[in-house]
């Protein structure tokens, strides 16, 4: 009889390494063909479980508003992706999996984040992502380089998700699959420096891991020559001391000195991060500059043209389509743009796709969705201390991510979604504990 609550403890810490792992992955790993399966055997082992420890409470750990709202935004998915069908677009079964399936998923899995220990233990996991996508970057191009033995070349799975490189005059070029997390681990990195006091307890992680993460993060974003990237970071701390200014009185009072100290500190060391890769490889700051404003060149002799094709296509297409669009999944082939034989729906201008494919009411109901994340993400950090220093770096990262999603759809996809979802689990352990609704777990 004293072995039921036993069993429970040991399901709850076996949930939580789970959740790590498969979390992990997504972040170091996303969209790396090789560990499909195995994240789709953690995902259904995380439902399983949270299934039959919703069963057994008789209640699901979800706020009714965001039950209400995940309901109502599936719906509209699957309205969109019907209109799809009927219209045969290639890819609507595919979409409909993105943007009504795998939200729901998210949906089930937030309701196990539970307790600020399991946010803790995300956080944490998301600092360690960084350091380690960051090494296995640095390392890689070393090796290239022929700086390190090639003994030291991981190229960890074969195929389309490889490392590449490409070697210019004064800057480099990379690609591997975790450099796609970074706009959201940069600036979460960058924020929490800021949000997240010293001291024991009063941070999932020490400053130091976080110092080491944010500095490894700079360097292979620099060297990884992804524009995006460097966008994000440059107007992450804005974006941070906006969100800043917004926090309780007595709260910015504790951390002024933090974040006046932090951005000097990152200034010199920023200093440092381009002389030691100077030293390692002769980068040119003048052909970095000139590399980042290439990328909002439309010229027909610039490489950015396709882009410039793929927007009057997809402005053309949805001019015929204004209000409901052309359907999940709808190519806009027909209007002489298509950038991937195997999904032709899928363009790099992904907010303009998407406003071609559910029209107007459909984007606007969408950005709905987001505007009241970020709006209930605004109210905890003007009136919750705790809970505020959580969901800070994580809005300052979900941001990073969708500026980036403008000009490449890291989002949509099902190993990408938990940009969106995390901010909202957060937000759920908010509404519950304003409505005084205790939570029973599976421990």
């Amino acid at each position: 009889m004293n072995c039921a609550p036993i069993n429970l403890a040991w399901t709850g810490r076996f949930l939580r390494f789970i959740g790590y792992i498969l979390f992990f992955l997504m972040l170091v790993f996303p969209m790396v063909l090789e560990l499909l399966y195995v994240k789709a055997f953690l995902f259904a082992l995380l439902l399983y479980f949270l299934s039959i420890a919703t069963i057994k409470r008789r209640r699901l750990a979800l706020h009714p508003t965001i039950f209400i709202l995940a309901l109502f935004m599936t719906s509209v998915s699957l309205f969109f992706s019907l209109t799809g069908i009927i219209a045969n677009t290639p890819g609507a079964l595919k979409q409909a999996q993105v943007y009504a399936l795998w939200p729901l998923i998210y949906i089930i899995l937030i309701t196990g984040v539970r307790d600020s220990a399991i946010i803790e233990g995300l956080q944490q996991t998301l600092v360690v992502a960084t350091i380690f996508l960051s090494i296995y970057g640095i390392i890689q191009i070393l090796t290239n380089l022929l700086i390190l033995p090639q003994f030291f070349h991981l190229d960890l799975f074969k195929g389309g998700s490889s490392t590449a490189f490409g070697f210019y005059e004064g800057f480099t070029e990379m690609r591997f699959p975790g450099l796609n997390s970074l706009p959201f681990l940069i600036p979460f990195c960058m924020a929490a420096l800021v949000t997240w006091l010293p001291g024991k307890g009063n941070s999932p992680t020490h400053r130091i891991w976080l110092w080491i993460a944010l500095l490894l993060g700079i360097a292979i974003s620099i060297i990884s020559g992804r524009r995006a990237i460097w966008l994000v970071i440059m107007l992450s701390p804005l974006l941070i001391f906006s969100l800043w200014l917004l926090k309780p009185k007595a709260e910015k009072r504790k951390t002024k000195h933090i974040l006046i100290s932090s951005s000097l500190l990152l200034s010199l060391l920023l200093i440092a991060v381009f002389v030691l890769l100077q030293c390692v490889y002769e980068f040119d700051l003048t052909k970095i500059y000139e590399a980042f404003i290439s990328g909002f060149n439309f010229s027909p002799t610039s490489g950015e043209i396709a882009r410039k094709e793929q927007f009057y296509t997809l402005l053309h297409g949805w001019l015929e389509h204004p209000l409901l669009g052309a359907g999940h999944g709808a190519s806009a082939s027909a209007y002489g743009s298509i950038r991937s034989e195997t999904m032709p729906w899928a363009y790099e201008l992904y907010y303009l796709a998407l406003l071609y494919q559910v029209g107007l009411v459909g984007f606007l109901i969408y950005a709905s969705g987001i505007a009241w994340a970020y709006y209930m993400g605004l109210k905890i950090i003007m009136t919750d201390t705790v809970l505020g220093r959580t969901l800070l770096p994580l809005m300052v990262g979900m941001t990073g991510m969708f500026i980036v999603t403008a000009t490449n759809p890291y989002l949509m996809r099902f190993d990408g979604l938990w940009v969106i979802f995390l901010p909202i689990a957060v937000i759920n352990c908010f509404l519950l504990k304003a409505n005084k609704k205790k939570l029973v777990g599976v421990e």
